[in-house]
């Protein structure tokens, strides 16, 4: 049974436990937590044999059981979001009988795991069952970095994964006056979609014309001089990552020194080639990164994880963090270019901010700040919007970034409007 939500490990724990006991009738015998990830740099580069540099973080995953003999799995998962039913049995696999995905869709994953998992083998040997299990029972074509920094993440330290070699090193991040603040967009993706695995594939075609394993053995001049050899849209896919992997290795070495500002001029390099070359932010990520950039003490902020929504992650100090929380809510009402909606319609706490305690081995040590909902309370939001939870795009329908601190502005399409 398991259950992933914005709680202190104990408190998780305690809830699987007694989720547990009611559905089975007895104390779960086994209990195991695998923390959640930011990652601060190196994206899209995974899947390219590049760098990568994630955190964990304290938000994570519990999972409690006991083993049967009588040669079933039964699971079951307190996720509010879990699509139905939250209930599922299945016969262990055979070779004769193989577990294949289906509905519930949120027990996929698992059952990928199971599929797959051998029974004993070195941490990068389960990590690529469990980057397996994702490719062929989630339908996400993603690379190794999630399944690393669950496994080796440590305390005070962000990650840099070299995920050629899976060779990996701690790069300290111990300085209390440093902070991360997290902000969900609310704008939900979908990595299976096409267009994630469309990106795959336009890397690895160029990696081919230019007569490449990947585009990790690729410079940027090799690039520019086989421009010839592949579309315009392939070659700044490209640009993208052979640039990313760069900036990740410079990125490591400026937080190993204390270089904030130097990580914080790459975090937002990173954002812009995302959003220009690989093509996978959106307006609501921009306009975060914007406000938060336009705030006192950030030094820097990008959107995080394979984009078309999801997050933005902001290195600032962390004396700052209450006021540019603060700065990024009121922004977005200020400048009337969207607010978040609740998703599906139901309405959730507000901002909240969650700094994990130091308890773990392989937590997060600077303060972590997430911003969960950008939802200010309604005394905050005008009346005529108080009744819609609305996205709002420019008065010609199309959002266009205008701030220096980003680069040149850049059309994102037609806006939109949810209830």
């Amino acid at each position: 049974m398991a259950a992933s939500e914005q709680r202190q490990p104990g408190e998780l724990l305690a809830k699987a436990r007694r989720a547990f006991l009611e559905e089975f009738g007895a104390e779960p015998e086994l209990a195991v937590s695998a923390p959640g990830r930011v990652n601060l740099i190196g994206e899209h580069t995974d899947y390219n044999q590049g760098l990568v540099l994630p955190m964990a973080l304290e938000l994570g995953t519990v999972l409690v059981g006991s083993p049967r003999a009588d040669g079933l799995i039964s699971l079951l998962t307190t996720s509010e979001d879990a699509d139905e039913p939250r209930r599922l049995q299945f016969p262990l696999p055979t070779t004769q009988r193989p577990l294949e995905p289906g509905a519930p869709h949120w027990a996929n994953y698992v059952k990928g795991v199971i599929q797959h998992y051998p029974d004993s083998g070195t941490v990068a040997a389960r990590a690529r069952v469990c980057q397996r299990a994702e490719h062929s029972f989630a339908g996400v074509p993603c690379g190794i970095m999630d399944q690393l920094i669950a496994l080796l993440g440590q305390k005070g330290h962000a990650l840099l994964i070299d995920c050629r070699s899976l060779e990996t090193s701690l790069v300290p991040l111990l300085d209390p006056k440093l902070a991360v603040l997290i902000t969900n967009s609310n704008v939900r993706h979908s990595l299976g979609s096409s267009e994630y695995p469309l990106r795959r594939r336009q890397c690895e075609e160029v990696a081919r014309a230019l007569g490449k394993e990947s585009l990790r053995e690729v410079q940027l001049e090799e690039l520019e001089a086989g421009r010839e050899l592949m579309s315009g849209e392939a070659f700044r896919r490209a640009r993208h990552v052979v640039g990313e992997i760069q900036r990740t290795a410079q990125a490591a070495a400026a937080l190993s020194r204390g270089d904030y500002r130097a990580f914080g001029r790459l975090m937002v390099e990173s954002h812009n080639s995302l959003r220009d070359d690989y093509e996978v932010s959106c307006p609501e990520l921009d306009q975060l990164v914007e406000a938060a950039l336009s705030a006192p003490g950030v030094y820097g902020s990008r959107m995080t994880g394979g984009g078309f929504g999801g997050s933005t992650v902001t290195l600032l100090e962390a004396s700052a963090a209450s006021l540019v929380m603060q700065h990024i809510q009121v922004g977005a009402v200020q400048r009337d270019r969207h607010l978040l909606p609740f998703p599906g319609g139901r309405r959730r706490p507000g901002a909240v901010p969650v700094r994990p305690s130091q308890a773990g081995p392989r937590q997060a040590c600077p303060p972590t700040w997430v911003l969960n909902k950008l939802v200010l309370p309604l005394a905050l939001i005008p009346a005529c919007l108080q009744r819609w939870m609305c996205a709002w795009a420019s008065e010609e329908g199309v959002y266009k970034n205008c701030s220096p601190a980003l680069g040149r502005p850049q059309k994102h399409g037609q806006g939109r409007a949810q209830r």
